[in-house]
C-alpha cells in the first residue's frame, strides 16, 4: 500500500512538473535563437560597412549571405555544416514531406530527395541554417493584399538598398527564421503546417531582435513560383 501511495504521489508531481519543464525548455530555445540572431545581425552590419553599405543580390542570396559574413564571425573558409550559431534549437521541422516539397516547387532543389531529414539547418539549400536574409527589395506592389482593406503589400527587403536609405529600419526585417517566411513557427506549434500570426524570432535593420507574429496571406504551400518568403515579412 505504501509503495502504491509513493507511486501515485510521484505520478502527480511528474504531471505538475512536466508542463513547467516544457515551458522552460521552450523559453531557453527562444533565448538561444534571439542571441543567435543578434550575433548574425552584427556580422551583417559589419559586412555592409565594408561593402558600400548595401547587399548585392546573387543567386539565392537569402541563404548564401552566410558564406559572406563568416569572416566577421571569426569563421575561416566556407560555410560550416554544424555551426550552432545558425541552428535554432527549436527548428525540428520534418522536411521529408510537404514542407520540403514546397522548396522543391520553388526551385531550391531539383527533386524531393535533395531536401530531407529534420530541420532547415540540416539542408544544403539553406547553407545549413535556420535563418535567412530578407532580400527582395522591390517597389512594385505584391500580388497579395495586406491585412487592411484597400492597401497593397510592397516587399521590404534589403538587397541593392543602402541601410541609410531604408526609411523605417526598426520595422524592416533584415533576417530571421526561415519558418517565419512560410507561415510556420518553431516555437509555437498551433497547427501542423501554416497558420495565421505564426510567431518567429526576427531581426531588424536597426539591430533589434523581436519575437513577433508574421502576417500570412492564407494560401497553403508555395504560390506558383512566387517566393512566399518575400511577401510575409511585413508585421
Amino acid at each position: 500500500m505504501e509503495l502504491l501511495v509513493v507511486i501515485a504521489i510521484t505520478g502527480i508531481v511528474a504531471a505538475l512538473l512536466l508542463p513547467v519543464l516544457g515551458r522552460a525548455k521552450s523559453a531557453a530555445q527562444k533565448t538561444t535563437c534571439i542571441n543567435n540572431e543578434r550575433q548574425i545581425n552584427l556580422a551583417l552590419h559589419s559586412y555592409v560597412q565594408d561593402h558600400a553599405d548595401a547587399f548585392s543580390d546573387t543567386n539565392n542570396f537569402q541563404f548564401t549571405y552566410k558564406d559572406s559574413i563568416e569572416p566577421y564571425l571569426g569563421r575561416a573558409g566556407n560555410f560550416q555544416t554544424n555551426d550552432v550559431l545558425f541552428a535554432c534549437p527549436a527548428d525540428n521541422f520534418n522536411m521529408d514531406v510537404i514542407i520540403g516539397n514546397w522548396f522543391v516547387a520553388l526551385g531550391y532543389a531539383s527533386h524531393a530527395g535533395d531536401i530531407y531529414g529534420t530541420g532547415y539547418y540540416r539542408q544544403l539549400f539553406t547553407q545549413y541554417s535556420s535563418y535567412c536574409l530578407n532580400p527582395g527589395a522591390r517597389s512594385q506592389p505584391s500580388m497579395f493584399p495586406k491585412p487592411h482593406a484597400g492597401t497593397n503589400v510592397t516587399s521590404a527587403g534589403v538587397d541593392y538598398k543602402a541601410f541609410d536609405n531604408i526609411r523605417e529600419p526598426s520595422k524592416t526585417v533584415l533576417m530571421g527564421e526561415i519558418s517565419g517566411g512560410v507561415g510556420l513557427s518553431s516555437h509555437a506549434r498551433k497547427e501542423k503546417f501554416q497558420f495565421p500570426d505564426a510567431q518567429n524570432v526576427m531581426s531588424f535593420v536597426d539591430g533589434h531582435v523581436s519575437y513577433i507574429k508574421i502576417y500570412w496571406h492564407g494560401r497553403d504551400g508555395p504560390e506558383s513560383n512566387a517566393l512566399v518568403l518575400r511577401t510575409t515579412f511585413w508585421i
